[in-house]
């Protein structure tokens, strides 16, 4: 659905730049069978449908041309990807930018996303957060409204959303387990 998405605003122009951020996680390794399963960073993979479903889409040539696509291939985890996003947006100058994920997932990115940017004091980023579903359904009336509502519905959609909401609750009490990630981590 994000991919989906990230194309739809492409095509509408609503987009600069595409970064698709995520690299290789231990929880990717162990659901390829462990880190010894060779396999591309998952930003690299999602860039690489989001330009397949980009160009398939294209019939005629005053369409919005292919935005530059930026890759974070490092970030090992959700707040990693928060850090590179605003790091990257920083060094860019970049005063707005969308951040697209699935509902399921947008409420603790947002608070993630709001304890890195206080601890590295950068407030001059206008962030809006977007849910891929409602992109998708807008930008194609009724055409995933099923495969979206079987994805929620599916136990790995429930465990998901009972996850990300035991998350959220945990940040908000005070018992969030993550690692910390500092600047310097993944600058490079």
């Amino acid at each position: 659905m994000r991919t989906i998405a990230a194309v739809a605003r492409a095509r509408l122009a609503l987009t600069q730049h595409v970064l698709f951020s995520g690299g290789k996680s231990k929880k990717g390794a162990a659901l390829r069978g462990g880190e010894h399963v060779p396999a591309p960073p998952a930003a690299a993979v999602y860039a690489g449908h989001f330009t397949d479903m980009f160009q398939a889409g294209r019939s005629q040539d005053n369409e919005p041309n292919l935005p530059p696509i930026l890759l974070d291939t490092i970030s090992p985890n959700t707040n990693a990807n928060m850090l590179y996003s605003l790091q990257l947006a920083a060094r860019e100058g970049w005063r707005d930018m969308v951040v697209i994920s699935n509902e399921y997932h947008v409420p603790r990115i947002q608070a993630l996303y709001s304890i890195i940017k206080e601890k590295l004091c950068m407030d001059g980023i206008r962030t809006t957060f977007v849910a891929a579903e409602d992109v998708v359904q807008e930008a194609h009336p009724g055409l995933y409204d099923e495969a979206i509502a079987a994805a929620y519905t599916s136990e790995a959609g429930q465990l998901r959303m009972t996850s990300e909401a035991r998350g959220l609750a945990d940040m908000r009490e005070g018992r969030y387990s993550f690692r910390e990630v500092q600047a310097k981590d993944l600058e490079a």
